[in-house]
């Protein structure tokens, strides 16, 4: 764990995409990954990434057409899988379920803020 200081929009968004923990002044904890700070929050475990899963799927089934052409035509061929081509580690696709639900939080309300390393 690494602390991180100060707690500004500037600062934590050079963070967006990495694991943190947020210590709120009430002494409430919440973990996550950030994923993006605007208008004065820290917005974690956001799945309005569904651009980039759209992408995903939209390779994904041109993957599988192409496979299952290439089948039809030499069905002699040896088949091989792998993981889609997405730039990321294959559990953090669908949803983040280590972290839980969407959070937005304050920036004043947070007392401390750490960056996780995992």
């Amino acid at each position: 764990m690494e602390l991180v200081y100060p707690i500004n929009e500037d600062v934590c968004s050079g963070l967006v995409g990495l694991p943190v923990c947020a210590v709120l002044h009430d002494g409430t904890r919440h973990y996550g990954i950030l994923s993006r700070v605007e208008n004065g929050r820290l917005i974690l475990n956001d799945d309005a990434e569904s651009e980039r899963s759209d992408v995903a799927t939209a390779k994904r089934s041109k993957v599988r057409n192409v496979k299952r052409s290439a089948k039809r035509s030499k069905s002699s061929k040896a088949n091989t899988q792998s993981f889609p081509e997405t730039g990321e580690y294959p559990f953090f696709l669908e949803s983040r379920p280590f972290f839980g639900e969407r959070v937005a939080l304050d920036l004043a309300a947070i007392a401390l803020l750490f960056l996780l390393w995992i």
